[in-house]
């Protein structure tokens, strides 16, 4: 049985490698129409899902119009309300922002966040 996984798994590495390898000419592009673009983020929360009861957080970071950061996962913490699981998930969205633009300010990317 254990050969099994191992050929499943490698077929579905296959799978990822010959998907990667036939689409090598698409990318993540930054376009803009301001001549210096703000950065934008974006969070969500969904309350309490899990057996675990803690909320799943979702973030989106963007550049004009290409993402330079996305993530999605369980809150550190159990919220007692959707609203509370918001409140943590903006949090996490302005901590990780502020991080990114003083990384973009020492590149000489002055632009605040919207």
């Amino acid at each position: 049985m254990r050969n099994k996984f191992k050929e499943d798994d490698e077929r579905k590495v296959n799978r990822i490698l010959y998907y990667i390898n036939s689409t090598k000419q698409l990318g993540i592009t930054l376009e803009c129409n301001e001549e210096i673009p703000f950065i934008e983020a974006f969070a969500n929360a969904s309350y309490g899902v899990t057996a675990t009861r803690k909320s799943q957080t979702g973030h989106v970071i963007s550049i004009g119009k290409g993402p330079l950061y996305v993530s999605s996962t369980k809150q550190k913490l159990v919220t007692k309300s959707s609203t509370e699981a918001e409140l943590v998930a903006s949090a996490e969205i302005v901590s990780q922002g502020k991080y990114i633009q003083s990384i973009l300010s020492e590149l000489h990317f002055e632009k605040g966040i919207r």
